[in-house]
């Protein structure tokens, strides 16, 4: 799996920047990450989408010895296999330098998302859960809006994470997965909550812009007409 990773490394590292889905990256107990392995999976790669975790005995060692230098398509042969080496060797050099750079912050291992063994299951679970739940009421918000007034991933969660914090406070938005999650649920369920209320409230705002949108249109078009 090591020298898998080292050796398709950049097309992992392609398909996690255009990931629509959570990625989560544990460490359990006793691993370490090196090198070239550790840069594939920073979540650096796609901050919106990726989160690491780990056990307090895991680690993630930055040596660059038997990672990068190695990461060769020995398949391939020639002017093609020359090309796609160096290719992905660039890729991965730069997912290193960003790592290498934050090696102060993170080593040994991200202190804020330590996760015992024993509690990583339930922990996980609960998280991913709520990510993709999460995932889709934020997709419902931006196809609420018109096209014109597009809203991108991040604008959206913003707006879900203020409707949550109204009617339930910060506190749990932080630091309870679970209760995210009920709620999530729960809202999705009734037609009167503040989730759909909302969602409504939107969708009426942006036909009103298209309305009036059209209305000025037509305005300066008998304008201009005459």
């Amino acid at each position: 799996m090591y020298e898998e990773i080292l050796k398709f490394g950049a097309e992992i590292v392609r398909a996690l920047r255009r990931a629509t889905a959570p990625v989560l990256v544990y460490i359990p107990p006793g691993a370490e990450l090196r090198g070239g392995a550790w840069a594939v999976v920073d979540p650096n790669v796609n901050s919106a989408r990726m989160e690491m975790y780990a056990d307090p005995e895991a680690s993630k060692n930055f040596d660059r010895r038997g990672s990068i230098d190695d990461v060769l398509v020995k398949t391939e042969t020639g002017r093609e296999a020359e090309g796609r080496a160096r290719e992905m060797e660039a890729e991965l050099l730069q997912c290193e330098k960003s790592a290498k750079a934050r090696e102060k912050e993170l080593q040994p291992i991200y202190h804020e998302d330590i996760i015992p063994w024993r509690d990583s299951r339930r922990v996980l679970y609960w998280r991913l859960r709520r990510l993709l739940l999460q995932n889709e009421q934020e997709r419902r918000i931006q196809s609420a809006v018109q096209t014109a007034d597009s809203m991108d991933h991040g604008a959206a969660s913003a707006t879900l994470r203020r409707w949550f914090t109204e009617d339930r406070g910060e506190t749990q938005w932080e630091h309870d997965n679970e209760a995210v999650c009920k709620w999530l649920e729960a809202q999705a369920c009734d037609d009167n909550s503040v989730l759909e209320r909302n969602l409504r409230a939107i969708k009426q705002d942006a036909v009103m812009q298209a309305v009036n949108g059209l209305v000025m249109i037509e305005y300066y078009r008998g304008i201009l007409s005459h």
